[in-house]
């Protein structure tokens, strides 16, 4: 059952969710053959609230998003770290290069023992402390983006239809503005403009998890085997 829930969730954010535009497609590119991780959120406003009631009812449900997205992210990216300082690589060092490290240690030792579509690391003898610590870092980070790709697929259907929501509020601004207060008048043609790309970036921060617990599992089994 876990196994299936894990499958389904990658194939709920990798339907349709997001178009890329060809900026969006190099750096991606870029980033696969390097090895680097492109983080989703930088340069995306955090949503705040505009002053319109109409658009803070959406943007207060999208901010909420919003944060719980980063946090998956955040977490997922804590435990691929971790398994890159267990290894005494660089942070921001391909995971690829801390597994090749972890082969070298382990001396054949370590295969890797599907747990459902999780491929996780088993030992085949008794190894070293360093590598025991490596091979319980990397199973974590394994864990950790099952958890990741479930909790933020469980976040599609609303952010399609906040999106669709948001998307209209530019339009509808003019004819909002003559019934605020001076300073909302000035303030909340920004902070809207702002928001609405913030909620248009949802999807690709979503679909930016999956993807890289796709490309965790492939590095693991790209090393072990499997």
């Amino acid at each position: 059952m876990r196994s299936f829930r894990i499958f389904a969730a990658l194939a709920i954010i990798s339907a349709g969710l997001v178009i890329s535009t060809p900026a969006e497609a190099k750096k991606d590119k870029a980033a696969a053959e390097t090895g680097a991780i492109v983080n989703p959120f930088d340069g995306v406003p955090v949503i705040a609230n505009c002053g319109i009631s109409a658009f803070d009812e959406v943007f207060a449900k999208a901010g909420t998003i919003q944060t719980n997205v980063h946090g998956i992210y955040d977490g997922l990216s804590s435990a691929r770290t971790n398994v890159n300082t267990v290894m005494g690589v660089g942070a921001d060092a391909p995971l690829a290069t801390a597994l090749e490290g972890l082969k070298t240690n382990a001396a054949g030792k370590l295969s890797i023992a599907m747990d459902g579509t999780m491929p996780k690391l088993k030992a085949s003898d008794a190894v070293p402390e360093n590598v025991t610590k490596a091979l319980d870092a990397v199973n974590g980070l394994v864990t950790a983006g099952a958890k990741a790709v479930t909790d933020s697929a469980a976040l599609v259907d609303q952010v399609k239809e906040l999106v669709a929501a948001a998307k209209g509020f530019p339009m509808k601004l003019p004819t909002l503005l003559p019934t605020l207060t001076p300073e909302l008048a000035k303030t909340a043609p920004g902070i809207t403009k702002d928001n609405v790309k913030a909620v248009g970036a949802l999807p690709d921060q979503i679909k930016a998890i999956a993807d890289q617990v796709t490309g965790i599992f492939g590095d693991i089994k790209g090393v072990f085997g499997g």
